[in-house]
């Protein structure tokens, strides 16, 4: 009876051996970690922050985050009011955030449940980034009942897929845009992520992002589309999307309001998207969206004039 009793206190004092160990080793990483993104432009500041998890956990708590990050001449500003994050002793590469909000983003408020992170680090430099929070609600913007992403750095491309469920897209002059769903898979270089400017980057190399399917839908309005966008050099949106959709008719009043559409309009461009563009065989309607000089157009009609994005 006694070397049963023995293993387990032996296995006991390994496994508190180890994390003890892994725990002091995991606080100074994260320290230089923080000294190191801070160099680059990546600071975290807590008004508390604390240590725990023993026996089988490494937890770091934040209380009243602030999150600031500098890119040249972006800046980011992030506040939460507590960050919480949890990795198994085991599996220290794959860490969980907890965020509780509210929160705020360059001093737009964001109310939303507790949203969970989910980060995997692996040795090559790959990295796996999702996340999820409920009844998200950014002040004068956007409220959505659910947000999901996923981001991956893997052979030095960056892939990510959003969607949101039950969107309400606020814009000017009391304008409001519900959308049932949406949802986006897309890629590009990676190389994005080490440079000073991401925008001067990408408006100087033209890195362009690859939009494999872009889906909204809206009642009985499903919208589909694929292409590239990129910056052109006065740093304005250019590319082209090509896109269906099964009721023209119901997209035609779902973008009217967006563009301030008149009703002659909405009615001209209909028509000339019904004789251009129109497949009887799968009911659908096929024209592209393209941006170029500084305008965005729908097949041949101008929408919107487009301003640079900085």
């Amino acid at each position: 009876m006694l070397y049963p009793l023995a293993g387990m206190i032996l296995l006991s004092a390994l496994w508190c051996s180890y994390w003890f160990i892994a725990f002091v080793s995991a606080k100074e990483l994260v320290q230089a970690k923080r000294q190191e993104f801070a160099n680059r432009g990546m600071q975290l500041n807590c008004a508390r922050e604390s240590w725990g998890g023993f026996p089988f956990r490494f937890e770091f708590q934040c209380e009243a985050a602030s999150l600031q990050l500098a890119n040249a001449n972006e800046t980011l500003n992030v506040q939460s009011m507590k960050i919480l994050a949890v990795a198994l002793a085991y599996n220290p590469f794959h860490v969980l955030l907890l965020l509780d909000g509210p929160s705020a983003i360059n001093g737009v408020e964001l109310t939303h449940e507790r949203a969970l992170v989910s980060v995997t680090v692996n040795g090559s430099g790959n990295l796996d980034v999702s996340s999820e929070a409920a009844k998200v609600n950014a002040q004068g913007l956007f409220s959505a009942a659910q947000l999901n992403f996923y981001g991956r750095k893997i052979n030095g491309k960056l892939d990510f897929a959003a969607r949101g469920d039950q969107l309400v897209i606020l814009g000017p002059d009391n304008l409001v845009t519900p959308i049932a769903k949406a949802e986006i898979v897309a890629h590009t270089s990676a190389s994005l992520l080490n440079q000073p400017s991401t925008l001067d980057y990408a408006t100087a190399t033209g890195e362009s992002l690859e939009i494999s399917s872009l889906k909204i839908s809206q009642g009985a309005v499903d919208f589909a589309a694929q292409g590239k966008i990129f910056l052109d050099p006065q740093h304005r949106l250019a590319g082209k999307l090509s896109n269906q959709t099964n009721d023209i008719d119901g997209l035609m009043k779902f973008i009217a309001p967006i563009f301030a559409l008149k009703e002659e309009d909405s009615a001209a461009i209909k028509n000339l998207v019904n004789l251009t563009g129109t497949d009887p065989a799968t009911n659908t309607t096929k024209v592209d969206f393209t941006a170029k000089d500084g305008a965005l157009y729908w097949g041949l009609l101008k929408l919107a004039d487009l301003k640079p994005l900085y």
